[in-house]
């Protein structure tokens, strides 16, 4: 069984692999090969558990994520989780990957592919409402589809412009 932490999917995955995946998926989910139960959605005392599942037929994969508002205060991530692939037919697992990073590159990408195909061409200022980690994959994943000047999030500045 394969398992990628997190610095080791951002070495061996390029922004780019990982925005056409997110395509391909896309696409995917349109087609007849693919199922995606509801997620589970699990609360205790403000903090949440997430169950996600999905099925094509060489393979389903299980995205289970915590969030943690609290670990803020703590230095540590509020999203944080993992994501079993599992083979179709033996329900082997085949790898464990870390699901925050994955998430984190996952929600850029979808951004990235909205910007490509959506956004006018001649727009070179990059808005981010929000901040922290997501904000980081937004912007990282939108400058390999398109070129800005300036990109800024919620709170400041993020690239000069």
């Amino acid at each position: 069984m394969l398992i990628l932490k997190g610095n080791l999917l951002k070495d061996i995955i390029s922004p780019e692999e990982v925005i056409q995946s997110v395509e391909n998926a896309m696409l995917l989910y349109e087609g007849d090969d693919f199922q995606m139960p509801p997620r589970m959605h699990a609360e205790r005392e403000g903090n949440v558990l997430l169950l996600m599942p999905s099925f094509i037929k060489s393979a389903f994969g299980t995205k289970l994520l915590t969030v943690f508002p609290g670990n803020l205060n703590r230095g540590e991530a509020v999203i944080q989780g993992i994501m079993l692939l599992n083979d179709a037919v033996t329900g082997s697992p085949l790898a464990v990957m870390d699901a925050s990073v994955l998430t984190g590159l996952r929600t850029g990408a979808v951004s990235a592919i909205g910007i490509r195909y959506l956004a006018d061409p001649g727009v070179h200022s990059l808005g981010i409402i929000g901040a922290g980690t997501q904000a980081w994959y937004q912007a990282i994943m939108a400058s390999q589809v398109r070129s800005f000047d300036r990109a800024r999030d919620s709170r400041r500045i993020i690239s000069p412009g």
